[in-house]
């Protein structure tokens, strides 16, 4: 999961910060 752990994101998409998080943009 590109979103954990909880905090981090790549430059290259957003996570939200629901739990559990998950991509909200690519």
């Amino acid at each position: 999961d590109p979103c954990l752990p909880q905090g981090f994101t790549w430059d290259w998409l957003n996570c939200s910060t629901d739990d559990p998080p998950r991509v909200t943009e690519l």
